[in-house]
């Protein structure tokens, strides 16, 4: 809901971890599940487009799409290791000379999501979800597609879609209007789909995205008093 008005992703999370803080005392560990969550995403996003790709190589025979899918699991490899490898996470400490200030704040945070790792049926099941997730959002692509009378192997969603989803991610935009849509015309391109036809499917994608993102506007107002009551009643001493 936050996402559709904030800039991007990013923004929305931003929303929930301050949300979600005003109803705990244990912000560092709000912040660390929201991160968590949001790399989560990110991993299925990585997964699904890699898997495509593995498949449909000869499909999708273009360098660019290969670099950009290199790229992205470069990073997410990087910060995984930095994450969930302390030896790596000093390193990189003593090699930036780490002070207090903002470090001491990303020292709570790394420890917080450090937690995690002794939790692998959590981050297993979240990660099982975001590949559903994303998968799902691509073969909706693909059948809105089909519904604009264009032909299209189900590898270009499964691939383009990932990629275009963490383009829209960029904080430069709100609700990552103009990054999707230039984003999806320039991957389906590639895939001979013609630049109105493309256009249009961005803008169907962004009517579900915002209804469904209307309707947990509707769920977040609608219980907004419950849960300030209830974390009244736990923060109250007894």
């Amino acid at each position: 809901f936050f996402s559709l008005f904030l800039p991007s992703n990013i923004g929305g999370d931003l929303a929930r971890t301050v949300d979600l803080g005003l109803h705990t005392k244990r912000r560092s560990l709000i912040a660390a599940s929201v991160l968590l969550d949001r790399l989560s995403g990110f991993i299925g996003l990585v997964i699904v487009a890699l898997s495509a790709l593995f498949f449909g190589f000869k499909l999708v025979n273009e360098p660019s799409v290969l670099m950009i899918l290199l790229l992205f699991a470069g990073i997410l490899i990087a910060v995984l290791l930095v994450i969930f490898n302390n030896a790596i996470y000093r390193w990189l400490n003593r090699l930036l000379h780490a002070k207090k200030g903002i470090f001491d704040v990303i020292r709570k945070l790394h420890a917080e999501v450090y937690f995690f790792r002794s939790k692998p049926a959590v981050v297993c099941l979240n990660i099982f979800y975001s590949i559903i997730i994303q998968a799902g959002a691509s073969v909706s692509s693909y059948f809105i597609l089909r519904s604009l009378k264009v032909n299209i192997n189900m590898v270009y969603p499964l691939i383009f879609n990932p990629v275009i989803t963490v383009i829209t991610s960029l904080p430069i935009s709100l609700g990552g209007l103009g990054l999707r849509d230039a984003a999806t015309v320039f991957f389906y391109a590639k895939a001979g789909v013609p630049k109105d036809i493309a256009l249009a499917q961005s803008i169907l994608n962004f009517t579900i995205i915002l209804v469904f993102g209307l309707i947990g506007g509707i769920i977040y107002v609608s219980t907004l008093r419950y849960r300030r009551l209830q974390s009244h009643q736990t923060n109250s001493p007894v």
